[in-house]
């Protein structure tokens, strides 16, 4: 396992097979909103993981709850991605570290192939941690495992 931190004040482990890409790869990924933080992937297992930080301003703060976030991030993803047969397969809540993350899964297809997304955000004060996984939909259940194991590691 290689350890990185995501925040200040968070890091994540992932397993072998994981490679940190450079501005330069992340940016032929193509990801909505130019995905800023760090992106990982497997080209083996057909994973992606992507994790961003961003500031919010104290009135949003204080009025957006988990839930808003999470349901604004779907609205933001789903748009852009309706011409890749977008759908949306739920929304979730678990944890990550000590906080409690809001998210949803989809799918989608991406040059003909059917892939899976799985998106959280976690709000913490003014700072707002967001995590995204892409993989193949074929290898769901694999590519879920080492999803939730690699969310599983995050902690101080």
């Amino acid at each position: 396992m290689k350890t990185i931190s995501i925040n200040r004040e968070w890091k994540m482990s992932f397993p072998e097979g994981f490679q940190i890409l450079n501005d330069m790869e992340r940016r032929r990924l193509n990801f909505i909103g130019g995905a800023e933080g760090v992106c990982l992937s497997d080209p083996e297992r057909h994973v992606v993981v992507s994790v961003g930080e961003k500031q919010i301003n104290g009135f949003s703060a204080l009025v957006l709850s988990g839930k808003d976030l999470a349901k604004r991030m779907e609205k933001q993803i789903s748009k852009p991605m309706e011409a890749y047969d977008y759908h949306l397969e739920g929304f979730f809540t678990r944890q990550i570290a000590d906080k409690t993350a809001r998210g949803f899964r989809y799918t989608y297809k991406s040059q003909g192939v059917e892939m899976l997304g799985e998106s959280y955000v976690v709000k913490d004060g003014k700072h707002l941690v967001y995590f995204h996984l892409y993989a193949r939909k074929a290898l769901r259940e694999e590519s879920l495992a080492v999803w939730n194991g690699i969310l599983d590691t995050i902690g101080a």
